[in-house]
């Protein structure tokens, strides 16, 4: 497995998989890597953009003994590359095709355009003709990167100035490819999670997204299951359900984000893995179902089990005001909340809260579970309330 989160990882050991990590050297410093490590029978540091190195890699470690599968389950920028090494062996769980379609995002709205499924005004553009590009467009749009993930480089531009604002917030990123203009769409949205198994599509749920107001689309936090009605259920169920078979995809999770507009629901992007933002753990605190365990469970040939929801969970990204951090009270006596599940503070004493970004700027998150949506929202206030932090003066 290339660069696998913590709890694939964690997975592929409890069903009993001898498991051998690729990771990339320029994540040698990230926590994951620590949580990782316990669970990898062989683990190799390389550089990912030197594709050729990669290559031989896995053909030496395929000719010492013959592999079973290589299998992406990390960053989406990477997954192309892992799949065109896994072509070469005939190891592919999905066609490359239906890999690259889904995970750039210009080829998914030409994909969906060409089938006539959620089709919006979209056009690919690069840093040297954005500008003209843009008149073809009214004001609202939205800009973003066609490769990265997290809410990088995602903005909503209602007027020139904001472009041009947005060339600068790009400078936080060390990114070289081209950019998307996509119509502005209004609505609520939502991600549905789906396992695919010998070709079949099966519904593990819908979460409710809440996020950052315009111009940047931070997600703050996630509701598993959604609250949304069964009739608006089924007609996204049935619309992810013919995307996901309009790419041929075959194996695995699939992240699809959705916004339900007065026109009805519509395509945002898609991603051949499971949701980020921990998601996966809400599914498993309303469920009891690993959604990582099914997985490999799927690669021993078993088709996925969908559990009935049993409650109802939600993670909450705090927001606190940038600034030096001289104290942070609070958080032992949160753990003591019967609601709370997890907390995980990313800052700590001295250090600086960024202005928030994206989601690597978030400083911290609480999950919690409970019986009904009213519930959880008077704990998350009752948390916020109980967590304080005191800044240094600046």
């Amino acid at each position: 497995m290339t660069t696998p989160w913590p709890r694939y990882a964690e997975a592929a050991k409890k069903e009993g998989f001898y498991l051998i990590v690729l990771w990339d050297k320029e994540r040698k410093n990230n926590n994951a890597l620590n949580k990782v490590y316990p669970f990898a029978d062989e683990l190799y540091m390389i550089d990912f953009k030197d594709v050729e190195r990669m290559e031989a890699l896995v053909e030496l470690i395929h000719r010492s003994e013959p592999l079973d599968y290589i299998y992406h389950l990390g960053k989406d920028e990477h997954m192309e590359m892992a799949y065109k090494i896994a072509q070469k062996y005939n190891m592919n769980l999905n066609p490359l095709d239906a890999i690259s379609n889904m995970n750039d995002k210009f080829k998914m709205r030409k994909h969906l355009k060409k089938k006539n499924i959620s089709s919006i005004q979209y056009e690919l553009a690069n840093m040297g003709n954005i500008e003209e590009k843009v008149k073809n467009f009214k004001f609202p749009f939205i800009v973003k990167p066609t490769n990265l993930s997290g809410s990088k480089g995602v903005l909503l531009c209602e007027k020139q100035e904001d472009l041009n604002n947005w060339k600068e917030y790009l400078l936080n990123y060390d990114y070289e490819g081209d950019y998307l203009i996509e119509e502005y769409l209004v609505g609520k949205e939502v991600s549905v999670e789906t396992l695919s198994f010998q070709g079949k599509h099966f519904i593990v749920g819908i979460t409710d997204k809440i996020k950052t107001p315009p111009p940047i689309f931070v997600e703050l936090g996630h509701v598993f299951p959604s609250c949304i009605d069964d009739k608006l259920k089924t007609e996204i169920t049935m619309l992810v359900l013919d995307v996901l078979e309009s790419f041929n995809y075959q194996f695995g999770p699939v992240h699809t984000e959705v916004i339900i507009t007065e026109h009805g629901p519509k395509i945002v992007e898609l991603q051949p893995r499971l949701a980020g933002d921990r998601i996966p753990i809400l599914i498993e605190y309303s469920t009891g179902c690993s959604v990582e365990n099914t997985i490999f469970k799927m690669l021993e040939g078993d088709s996925p089990q969908i559990t009935k929801n049993e409650g109802i969970s939600r993670i909450h990204y705090f927001q606190w005001k940038p600034g030096k951090v001289k104290e942070i009270k609070g958080i032992e006596k949160i753990l003591e909340f019967s609601s709370v599940k997890q907390v995980e503070i990313n800052i700590q004493q001295n250090d600086w809260i960024a202005t928030l970004l994206d989601s690597t700027t978030r400083p911290g998150y609480v999950i919690v579970s409970g019986s009904s949506y009213e519930e959880l929202e008077s704990e998350i206030k009752k948390i916020e309330d109980t967590v304080e932090i005191l800044y240094y003066p600046i």
